[in-house]
C-alpha cells in the first residue's frame, strides 16, 4: 500500500487528522478537494470577531462605571474594518497545509472520486493514490430551503451572510431558520447590532436536549435583546402583499426583509462517487456505526460529513477514527464525557447527564446541587453574576453530569470533564467532604463556583444522612461537656 491512510477534505478535521497521524508515525496523503489555490476562511473568522464584538459592546452597557455615559452612546461596530482584519488572515489553513507538507503529508490540490477497480483507490487527476483505509473529512455548505415563494424575498445562507462588506443590507427584519446551536448564537448577535430578529423553530423549545432551567435563562436572554422566538413554527408559504414581503409560519404572519438560513446542508457527495464503492449517505450525512466506519469498512468519517458540527465532537471522533485506523478497529465513540457548548451570552456548557435523564435511571438515588454566579466575588467585581452552575452526583460522588450556565462556562466545563474522565470522585464521607477542597480553585476567580457546588453536595448528604449528622452533634456535645469541667 502506497499509504497508510488518505484523508479527503480541506476542513479543520482534516489538517488535525492528517496532522496527528503524521506525528504518529503514519504515511499519509490528504486530498484537498478543491481545485482553487487558496481557501478563503473569512466566514468563520468574522463570525467570531462579530461575536467578541458585540460581547465587548454588551459589557460596556451593563458596566457603564468602566465608560463615561457618553462614549457607551457611540460605540458601534465598524463591520467594514472588522472584515478587512479577517481577510488579511485567509492564510490560516494555507499555513497549515504547509506545515503538513513539511512534516511529510503528502498535500495534493484538486477533486478526486473513489473507484473499486481493480482495486479499491482514490483517483486526483492522473494519479491513482491506494491506502490501508480512509477518512471522508469535508466541509458542507448551508443551502436554501425549499419554501413555496422563496424566490420573492431575500434569502441568504450562513455562509452567504459574511459575503458582503457590512451588513446593513440586510434591512431590519430578519428572520433565521433552524433550531441549532448557531442559529441561537447567530440570532442574539445580530439583535445586538439593532436588527429585528425572529427565531423559527420547529420544536416546542429550543435545545431539548438540555436542562429546561438553563435553556429558559437563555431563552429569557435572547428575549431581553430583542429576539423573538416562535416556537413550533413550520414556515408555509412567502407571498407579496402591497410592496411588504409576508412570511406564514404556522398561524402567524410575518413582514420580514430578509431569511438567513441554516438548517439544511448541501454535503456535495456526489463528486466523490461513494455509492461506486458501497458509502451509503443521506441529506445528514454519511452513516457511520460506532466505530466512525462507513459501510464500507476500510473507510471512514467525521465531523461535518457526518453531520456533527461542535468542534469538541469533532475532536473526539478523530482521536477514535485514527485509534482504528492505526491500531486495532475496536475503539467507539462515546459522546458522554464530550463537553456541550452553546456559544450565546451567557454561555451554556453542560456534560454528561441532564436531571430527568439521572432520575430516569437512578430514581431518588441521586444529588442535584446548584450554586449561583451572583455569590462568586469575582463575578460580583465583573458584574457577570447571571447564571449558576449545577452538579448531579450518585451516592457514591461520582459526577454523573454537570450544567453551567454563565460567564466563562466554556472554561469551567473543562475542569469537570477531567474528572468525568478520570473517574475522580467527591468524597463519600460528608464530613470529611465539608473539611476539604474537593476541588481546588483560586479564590477570587470565576471557577470558586465549582468548590462551592461541591460544598452544596457535601452539605445535602450531611442533611440525609442523619446519622452521621447525629454523630457529629453528639461528638460536640461531649467536647463541650470536658471544656467546662
Amino acid at each position: 500500500m502506497e499509504y497508510d491512510l488518505v484523508v479527503i477534505g480541506i476542513s479543520r478535521a482534516a489538517i488535525q487528522a492528517a496532522e496527528k497521524a503524521t506525528l504518529l508515525g503514519a504515511r499519509v496523503a490528504l486530498i484537498t478537494q478543491t481545485t482553487e489555490n487558496y481557501i478563503d476562511n473569512s466566514c468563520e473568522n468574522n463570525y467570531f470577531s462579530l461575536k467578541e464584538a458585540t460581547s465587548l459592546i454588551n459589557k460596556v452597557k451593563y458596566n457603564p462605571w468602566l465608560f463615561p455615559t457618553s462614549l457607551n452612546n457611540r460605540l458601534e461596530i465598524n463591520f467594514n474594518l472588522l472584515n478587512r482584519i479577517n481577510n488579511s488572515h485567509i492564510s490560516t489553513i494555507e499555513n497549515s497545509l504547509s506545515q503538513l507538507a513539511i512534516l511529510g503529508v503528502d498535500v495534493i490540490w484538486g477533486k478526486g472520486e473513489f473507484c473499486r477497480l481493480p482495486k479499491q483507490a482514490f483517483i486526483v487527476g492522473s494519479r491513482k493514490l491506494r491506502s490501508r483505509n480512509f477518512l471522508i473529512a469535508i466541509n458542507s455548505h448551508f443551502k436554501i430551503p425549499s419554501i413555496p415563494g422563496i424566490e420573492l424575498i431575500k434569502c441568504l445562507t450562513y455562509d452567504d451572510l459574511w459575503q458582503a462588506e457590512d451588513l446593513s443590507s440586510l434591512g431590519d427584519k430578519l428572520a433565521i431558520f433552524g433550531s441549532s446551536i448557531l442559529s441561537l448564537e447567530l440570532a442574539q448577535i445580530l439583535a445586538r447590532i439593532g436588527k429585528k430578529v425572529i427565531l423559527l423553530v420547529d420544536s416546542s423549545r429550543i435545545l431539548p436536549q438540555e436542562e429546561l432551567a438553563a435553556i429558559m435563562v437563555i431563552q429569557a436572554q435572547l428575549e431581553a435583546d430583542g429576539v423573538d422566538i416562535i416556537t413550533n413554527a413550520t414556515v408555509n408559504q412567502i407571498r407579496k402583499i402591497a410592496g411588504e414581503t409576508w412570511l406564514e409560519a404556522g398561524n402567524k404572519a410575518l413582514v420580514i426583509d430578509t431569511i438567513i438560513a441554516q438548517e439544511n446542508k448541501d454535503f456535495n457527495f456526489e463528486e466523490l462517487n461513494l455509492q461506486g464503492v458501497g458509502v451509503q449517505h443521506n441529506e445528514t450525512g454519511i452513516k457511520v456505526n460506532a466505530k466512525l466506519q462507513t459501510t464500507n469498512g476500510s473507510i471512514y468519517a467525521c465531523g461535518d460529513s457526518i453531520g456533527i458540527f461542535s468542534d469538541s465532537f469533532v475532536e473526539h471522533q478523530i482521536n477514535i477514527a485514527l485509534k482504528n485506523i492505526l491500531l486495532l478497529p475496536r475503539f467507539k465513540i462515546d459522546y458522554v464525557l464530550t463537553p456541550r457548548i452553546v456559544f450565546t451570552e451567557p454561555t451554556l456548557a453542560s456534560i454528561g447527564m441532564i436531571e430527568t435523564q439521572a432520575r430516569r435511571q437512578y430514581g431518588d438515588k441521586i444529588y442535584v446541587v446548584r450554586e449561583y454566579f451572583k455569590n462568586i466575588i469575582k463575578s460580583q467585581i465583573s458584574g457577570q453574576t447571571t447564571g449558576w452552575c449545577q452538579f448531579i452526583i450518585n451516592s457514591q460522588g461520582k459526577i454523573l453530569g454537570c450544567t453551567i450556565v454563565g460567564d466563562r462556562a466554556e472554561e469551567l466545563i473543562s475542569t469537570i470533564a477531567v474528572i468525568m474522565h478520570h473517574k475522580l470522585k467527591l468524597s463519600n464521607h460528608p464530613i470529611k467532604g465539608l473539611l476539604k477542597r474537593e476541588i481546588i480553585t483560586i479564590e477570587p476567580s470565576v471557577s470558586a463556583i465549582l468548590q462551592k457546588t461541591a460544598i452544596s453536595f457535601q452539605k445535602q448528604k450531611l442533611q440525609r444522612q442523619k446519622n452521621q449528622l447525629n454523630w457529629l452533634k453528639t461528638w460536640l456535645k461531649i467536647k463541650r461537656k470536658f471544656s467546662k469541667s
